[in-house]
């Protein structure tokens, strides 16, 4: 017996029904043709947003509905525990309000860390995904939201203005969750950094997609996809990480019904997520002392303690607590930025600056989040920092390893990117 290719056979039983385990695709195979989005799933996405507001069951809802959820419930969910499992939720339904539409959908995601190093020029901006900067007023004119009114700011358009520099790479995403021994490191990082870094450079100073009426853009449920993604290598990487979570998983999520606890299981919800070229092995310090398998960068048991105290003149190292050799906390240090890294001594490849495009093969630092989104958003900026620089040392490491190429170099960008955006 075949079945559709957006089906996985990974399992029959999800739940109490007998039914099949579907798989979330990178926007780099869910594709129809050459870098574009399956058209189906835009025509869906187009009929979600056109149709009229539903009833009590998110299966059906229109798009605006979800847009002002997102945005009603902006302080229970950023910041807290809950961000990770609500949006997974949030996520989850809006999957059901597509299906309700086209049964055979599945929700695509977007790997930004194989954009990451020119993401202006990803498929996802083409005119035939979900279009590019907006233009006259800001407003996005182009794509699949061309033309789209914000449910949030009446009687506003949808707007963009991007401000592109870098993204998180693959080698700076996979350090930071190898990092997290708990669910608070992970959160901490994932959130405050290359989660933070996408709506930032995406939504520009006047988009949508940068403040917490993030969801009326549709990039918004690729990019969520995921970050749900990430948090679910995390849970799989370690037996224990599945339940982890630091508040009460008896929490409810409102205003959907369940319990945290009650999406801690990917397969439970009936779907997991592919591989991407961007998935690099991981290497987890496990609370049993059994490692996932992969090949951690190289980094010797000092280098946060000596990055931070050149950076902070006069750091007091006993406020500098270590977890592990690839995890550092900070407590009581006066906020920090970026600006002031310089290359280790004992490395001579320096990263490229984020506007050379011409070395092909070398990481770019991830850009630092700018004062006013930090700001604006009531992030906290030390963590914020903290994440940059350590993956701005994770960068400088790869860089440094000989003959290493990363699968988000510009060499290779058009292996993933096929509508001709990035010359």
């Amino acid at each position: 017996m075949g079945y559709p290719y957006w089906i996985s056979t990974v399992g029959l039983c999800c739940g109490l029904l007998l039914t099949y385990i579907s798989l979330r695709r990178s926007n780099f195979n869910f594709t129809f043709g050459h870098g574009l989005i399956a058209g189906y799933v835009l025509k869906a996405v187009q009929q979600l947003k056109a149709r009229p507001a539903g009833g009590n069951d998110p299966a059906t809802w229109n798009f605006d509905q979800f847009a002002q959820t997102h945005w009603d419930y902006q302080s229970n969910n950023h910041g807290t525990p809950m961000f990770f499992p609500w949006h997974r939720m949030f996520v989850l339904q809006y999957e059901k309000a597509l299906r309700s539409i086209d049964p055979s959908i599945t929700q695509p995601y977007w790997d930004w860390t194989l954009d990451s190093q020119h993401p202006q020029s990803s498929d996802i901006f083409h005119s035939q995904n979900f279009g590019g900067n907006g233009q006259s007023g800001n407003c996005v004119q182009d794509g699949v939201s061309a033309g789209w009114s914000s449910v949030i700011f009446k009687p506003s358009c949808l707007k963009r203005c991007s401000s592109f520099s870098t993204f998180y790479s693959p080698e700076a995403l996979t350090g930071l969750i190898n990092q997290a021994l708990d669910y608070k490191s992970l959160h901490d990082a994932i959130e405050n950094g290359p989660h933070a870094s996408v709506h930032n450079q995406v939504g520009g100073t006047c988009g949508d997609f940068a403040s917490m009426a993030s969801a009326a853009d549709p990039i918004f449920f690729l990019h969520h996809a995921m970050v749900d993604k990430i948090w679910s290598k995390w849970q799989s990487a370690c037996t224990t990480n599945i339940n982890s979570f630091e508040a009460d998983p008896n929490s409810p999520m409102p205003p959907f019904n369940g319990v945290v606890n009650d999406v801690f299981d990917t397969n439970g919800l009936c779907y997991s997520y592919s591989s991407s070229a961007g998935d690099l092995a991981l290497s987890v310090s496990c609370p049993n002392g059994k490692a996932s398998n992969g090949i951690p960068p190289t980094i010797d048991n000092h280098w946060a303690e000596e990055l931070l105290q050149a950076l902070i003149v006069g750091a007091d190292s006993q406020r500098i607590t270590f977890i592990g050799k690839r995890d550092v906390q900070i407590e009581a240090i006066s906020a920090y930025h970026p600006n002031g890294y310089s290359l280790n001594e004992n490395y001579t490849i320096a990263a490229p600056a984020f506007d050379d495009l011409s070395d092909l093969v070398h990481l770019r630092h991830p850009a630092p989040i700018p004062d006013y989104h930090i700001k604006m958003m009531h992030m906290n900026e030390t963590l914020v920092r903290q994440t940059e620089l350590i993956a701005m040392k994770i960068t400088d490491d790869y860089n440094n390893r000989e003959g290493y190429c990363s699968p988000a170099a510009l060499k290779h960008f058009n292996k993933h990117n096929h509508l001709g955006l990035y010359q």
